[in-house]
């Protein structure tokens, strides 16, 4: 278990967090994201981390969400201004990084990793007083799940929210797929949204070279995208239909229909 592999310091540690055992080839990793405060010690290999503040999310970053680490610090991180740049960091073997509650950050692999990690799965307190980036737009958009409103105002305020996403974007934002299901529950708009998701994620998979990274983030997509359909309509063929193209290019995502 983790627990025994790195005991935490006292100091270190978060109440109500999940131990996680993180592996990754080189070039892999995870694309921006937040969450609560979370701290990941390396036992083998090394991680490149890019890190940006609450509320300081670039927008430029987040056009590119839908490609792999990679690929963004080739094409984007190049081209941010000063003020949008963040903060970038190597992590060794035998290193502890914390990220602080609500921070954005990416990561990749170096070389082939083994770490461990401990995490906060939300944060404790609104990143959208910090400002009003794409990740305040997620908070939100969580937050509508647990809300109790009446269909016309969810269904206004998920397009509201869905509106300013995509306009960060400069058009659909993969990011925003896992809140399909609760949006078409309260609008039609949201059926029509799903669709226009679905295309996008399809012409992503059929552009993606097989055995590229674009190709494995085109296959996750795509399960998001089945996950949203079959936990809305139960529909297993509909599913299976949207899994088939994926699990055939990209057979080691471990896609089954």
């Amino acid at each position: 278990p983790a627990q025994v592999v790195a005991r935490v310091p006292r100091a270190l540690m978060l109440e109500q967090s999940v131990q996680l055992l993180t592996l990754g080839g080189p070039k892999a990793g995870t694309q921006f994201h937040a969450h609560g405060a979370a701290f990941l010690t390396l036992l083998a290999g090394r991680k490149r981390w890019h890190l940006h503040p609450p509320g300081q999310f670039p927008n430029a970053s987040v056009g590119a969400l839908n490609i792999s680490t990679g690929a963004w610090e080739k094409r984007v991180w190049p081209s941010l201004a000063s003020g949008s740049l963040p903060t970038t960091c190597w992590q060794g073997p035998g290193e502890t990084l914390f990220v602080p509650d609500a921070w954005a950050h990416a990561t990749i692999n170096l070389d082939e990793t083994v770490g461990v990690a401990w995490q906060r799965q939300t944060t404790t307190r609104d990143t959208c007083d910090f400002g009003t980036d794409y990740m305040c737009v997620q908070t939100r958009l969580v937050s509508l799940r647990f809300l109790r409103m009446e269909p016309p105002e969810a269904a206004r305020r998920y397009r509201e929210l869905f509106e300013l996403a995509e306009e960060m974007t400069g058009g659909p934002a993969p990011g925003l797929i896992p809140f399909l299901q609760d949006y078409q529950k309260v609008s039609l708009e949201g059926k029509t949204r799903f669709r226009t998701y679905k295309a996008l994620v399809r012409s992503l998979l059929r552009r993606a070279r097989p055995k590229s990274d674009a190709a494995l983030l085109a296959a996750a997509l795509t399960k998001a995208l089945a996950d949203v359909a079959f936990g809305l309509r139960r529909d297993a063929a509909e599913s299976a239909q949207l899994l088939a193209p994926a699990a055939e290019k990209v057979p080691e995502s471990g896609l089954c229909t």
